[in-house]
């Protein structure tokens, strides 16, 4: 064997499995009695433009955890319906994990003014069979596609390249887009969530009970994914834009259309999503056998792209207390990267050698149901 094949599989090891360092954030929420507050919303933000981080609800002991948090500074926003939220700022998180004082709500004081009482909904909302997150006019909703919502959402993790939407770490969760089971494969599932622009949902309900009439295939729960809904007769239309990036380029498009009479209610949506974003990644290696110390320093670039487009077209008739619907969803999803790796071997401070690896991968797919 030659002396630099082992160094080289422990680069390959870590060609696609960089390290970085993530934490968690963990604090409790109280009442004034000092009773734990369950079910509260805790939301995570960047400490300068506000950006959405992490969420997750509190337990039934007012406890909290917010796990996979890299370093910098952040600040939380709790609430509840009917007490008065708190934001706590400059939330510092290096390579430690941070434990918060807890933290006490007070009952917000209602103004009833000509039998008018108004509150503002949180983010998250826990009922008796499952968590609904409030989507609509909320941080979430910005650049994000119905997917990012699910994998932000408490419980929820999404392997996107093997098609995998778990809840609470069991495979098998069914999507239902207004409370209509998608008959799609897993893979088709993941491009048609992309495709659907977080500024047409209105509410995500996650469903760890599932009642008796749901689908016994349901094993793992249920998503139901609740789409803003227009029922003003007549022509609607809207159309989104998004467009940034950081070392590339993501963009998001979406228009929909729809169609209301009194008896007839039909849409089209399509949406348009794309995704590049250069990666960079570098780290360093040191091994020592005797008096003789080895060092690897390797610098990885990806370059990875994708393109999604999704169209929903379809159409209700209702007679009576009845109605009869019609539908179809179409998709495609375009992956590739190109990535090189670069390794540079020194021996006791004196250089040795350099290894360079190339590796490209491509998938596309599309489908009609």
């Amino acid at each position: 064997m030659k002396p630099y094949q082992h160094l080289l599989y422990l680069i390959l090891l870590y060609f696609c499995t960089p390290i970085i360092a993530q934490n968690t954030i963990e604090g409790s929420i109280k009442i004034a009695t000092n009773d734990p507050l369950a079910f509260a919303s805790v939301v995570l933000k960047t400490s300068t433009d506000k950006v959405f981080v992490a969420g997750t609800v509190t337990d039934e002991r007012g406890i909290f955890i917010l796990s996979k948090i890299n370093p910098g500074t952040y600040i939380l926003e709790l609430g509840m319906l009917s007490y008065e939220p708190k934001i706590i700022e400059n939330i510092v998180v290096k390579d430690q994990n941070i434990v918060l004082e807890s933290t006490i709500l007070v009952e917000a004081a209602q103004n009833i003014d000509e039998i008018q009482v108004s509150a503002r909904k949180t983010m998250y909302e826990r009922k008796v069979d499952r968590l609904v997150v409030n989507v609509q006019s909320s941080a979430l909703a910005a650049g994000s596609s119905a997917l990012d919502i699910i994998e932000r959402s408490p419980g929820m993790t999404v392997n996107r390249q093997s098609g995998v939407i778990a809840m609470a770490g069991r495979d098998g969760v069914v999507v239902m887009i207004n409370g209509k089971r998608q008959y799609i494969q897993d893979d088709a599932l993941i491009g048609l969530l992309s495709g659907i622009n977080a500024n047409n949902i209105s509410k995500l309900e996650i469903i760890s009970t599932p009642p008796a009439s749901f689908d016994a295939e349901g094993n793992a729960g249920f998503i139901n994914i609740v789409l803003i809904k227009s029922d003003n007769e007549g022509y609607n239309g809207n159309f989104g834009l998004t467009l940034g990036g950081y070392k590339g380029f993501i963009g998001n498009t979406n228009a929909t259309v729809t169609i209301n009479t009194k008896q007839w209610s039909s849409y089209i949506d399509i949406s348009l999503s794309a995704n590049q974003q250069n990666q960079d990644f570098r780290f360093a290696r040191t091994t020592f056998s005797g008096q003789n110390a080895t060092n690897i320093a390797t610098i990885n670039d990806r370059n990875p792209k994708r393109s999604v487009g999704t169209i929903r077209i379809g159409t209700t008739y209702a007679f009576g207390q009845s109605s009869l619907s019609l539908g179809a969803n179409g998709y495609f999803n375009n992956w590739s990267m190109d990535a090189s790796s670069t390794a540079e071997i020194t021996k006791n401070q004196k250089y040795d050698n350099t290894i360079l690896s190339t590796q490209t991968e491509k998938m596309n797919g599309s489908m009609v149901v």
